[in-house]
């Protein structure tokens, strides 16, 4: 029986490859949402500009998250829900250690599990380096390919992440070939689209970030910590103990202390040279403090009204908003400081600082976070400083609140986008598809007194043949994962009112009977099939070992490689399940 446990989600997906449709089946243009990895909005213009891109529609600039990072951007982009960190490597203050790393993105909840296609290891981005434009051009002959084989999923999702490897190492020149490369490979793409389907392919083309395009100088951050009487660690034990780490050299710094040494950390950081904003938020006031050589002010965020106000300031303003007209003590709506803020350096600057420390998307925030000045950088790795140190031909970064780091691209063949448009608005902008419902995985939610709530998933309830769901679940008794239990099996039968439902609060979550002594402690595997009214399996999937723990109040499964087809001649599966729910 479940004790004292508030919400347990386990969220079983649904990504069927082929066989996947999102809700915007019936529309009659097929579309590809095409995302590139460090393009900036000025490279880009300029190639349209040289007549490239000449289907698409004028683009827009994309603002980025706050730091202007590919694993938090995307992720916002996407509203691929929560991430731990704003990189793969991350700080987790529970474990009191770095985890993660390059080897776990893939295996993650994050942004590459939402993709239709993507193919990103260590191999292609070193491919990339040293190969440039060809690498690109076999990334996109093998899109087309991925692309052409159906004319589903209709809202298509590909990534090439290794734009940025070549924008870091080649810089305005590299990028103008891989824009070369993507307009003559899409062009070839729609064309064949046309002829196979007899419709037309509408492509969206969007970068998370941009790209100072030019090298700076890698700063000694933790000479720094030392002369300010701080002590680089690993693993928080005493408040002068601070843990910074970056993965690659970027334009951005986070940092993490324990609480009474917070607000000095910030104001001795903020003090250097390099240190163009410095922020920090203060959990017991609900405060954040922005601080710079020239000043510092307060700033207090309503999520109810997603308001801001300012207030406490000393010096000059560090993010230039009082000059554009805003008010100190007043409360001043998001709508307003974004239209002010693309007046200054920093586009939308307050919101991005208070969902980088206090939003609800990554897990484990900086206690302090320096955006660093144009003509510097910094990296947490002796290797990458050492990298930097004999790469004389290396060009820019990013991850910065500045606009040269933060501004990417928007622009589409089918719709035309708002001048600026942010990285957390991007998901409502895309016209007749939602992505809240293309993402929305099948959830389990064991309540306290033990009863069972399910919600279906998009993909599963968008399945044609799909009539019924089998549920087989296992306890296994330790970390060896031997089987010491199997629990009774459980069908769901769904109506063509279930699977004609594309409301996410409207017919799609149901009360079932499973079991009721899942233990927060115990080690668990499910399966389960999908199968048609013949009782062939069309989709099935099993697990690996996990236990239920509090994890904000659920636990994800990875999507990718979770999911398969059965092999040739899978028929039924368990003919006799315990419950048999008909919805």
């Amino acid at each position: 029986m479940i004790k004292k446990l508030f919400y347990l989600v386990l969220l079983l997906p649904f990504l069927l490859s082929s066989q996947q449709i999102n809700a915007g089946e019936n529309l009659n243009q097929r579309h590809l949402f095409f995302c590139l990895d460090s393009i900036p909005y000025a490279v880009f213009m300029k190639a349209r500009d040289n007549g490239l891109f000449k289907d698409f529609q004028a683009p827009s600039r994309m603002i980025s998250t706050f730091p202007a990072l590919t694993n938090y951007a995307w992720s916002v982009i996407l509203n691929a829900g929560e991430v731990e960190g704003y990189q793969t490597r991350y700080y987790d203050p529970i474990m009191n250690r770095l985890e993660g790393g390059f080897k776990d993105l893939f295996k993650s909840k994050g942004f590459p599990n939402k993709f239709d296609y993507i193919q990103e290891n260590l191999i292609i981005q070193l491919q990339a380096y040293i190969f440039g434009r060809s690498a690109i051009d076999k990334k996109m002959k093998s899109l087309g390919e991925k692309v052409l084989s159906s004319n589903t999923p209709r809202l298509f999702f590909a990534f090439i992440g290794i734009s940025d490897i070549i924008a870091h190492m080649k810089g305005e020149e590299g990028i103008d070939e891989i824009l070369l490369a993507v307009d003559a490979n899409l062009n070839e793409i729609r064309k064949e689209h046309l002829k196979k389907f007899n419709e037309p392919l509408e492509v969206t083309m969007l970068s998370d970030h941009g790209s100072t395009l030019q090298k700076g100088q890698v700063i000694n951050i933790y000479r720094t910590l030392k002369e300010a009487n701080f002590n680089p660690v690993k693993s928080l034990k005493n408040p002068e103990d601070v843990i910074y780490h970056t993965s690659g050299i970027l334009s951005v710094a986070p940092f993490f202390i324990q609480e009474p040494r917070r607000i000095e950390l910030a104001q001795r950081l903020a003090e250097q040279p390099w240190a163009e904003l410095t922020a920090t938020y203060n959990t017991g006031t609900g405060h954040f403090l922005l601080l710079s050589q020239a000043g510092s002010v307060e700033v207090e965020y309503n999520k109810d009204n997603n308001a801001f106000r300012m207030k406490n300031l000393k010096g000059k303003d560090p993010v230039g908003l009082i000059e554009q007209g805003m008010a100190l003590e007043e409360w001043i709506p998001q709508s307003d400081i974004f239209l002010a803020s693309l007046r200054t350096n920093f586009p939308d600057v307050l919101k991005r600082i208070q969902m980088a420390l206090n939003g609800n998307i990554v897990k484990y925030p900086a206690s302090v976070l320096v955006s660093i000045k144009y003509g510097y950088e910094s990296s947490s790795s002796r290797f990458m400083n050492w990298f930097s140190g004999i790469k004389k031909n290396r060009h820019g970064t990013h991850g910065g609140l500045a606009a040269l780091d933060s501004i990417g691209v928007i622009s589409s063949t089918q719709q035309a986008f708002p001048e600026w448009v942010s990285a957390y608005d991007i998901r409502n902008q895309i016209k007749d598809f939602n992505f809240a419902l293309r993402y929305e995985d099948m959830t389990f939610l064991w309540k306290d007194d033990g009863t069972c709530r399910m919600r279906l998933g998009q993909a599963l309830l968008d399945l044609p043949e799909a009539e019924s769901i089998q549920l087989h679940i296992k306890t296994l008794a330790n970390e060896k994962y031997t089987l010491s239990n199997t629990h009774d099996v459980f069908a769901v039968n769904l109506s063509s009112q279930n699977k004609g439902n594309n409301q996410l609060e409207s017919g799609r979550i149901f009360d079932v009977p499973l079991p009721t002594d899942i233990n927060s402690g115990y080690i668990y595997r499910i399966e389960a099939h999908v199968l048609n009214s013949e009782g062939d399996i069309i989709a099935q999937t099993k697990t690996k070992p996990f236990r239920i723990k509090h994890v904000r109040g659920y636990l994800r499964i990875p999507i990718q490689n979770h999911f398969t087809h059965p092999k040739k001649n899978a028929k039924r599966h368990w003919a006799h399940p315990k419950q048999i729910v008909s919805f």
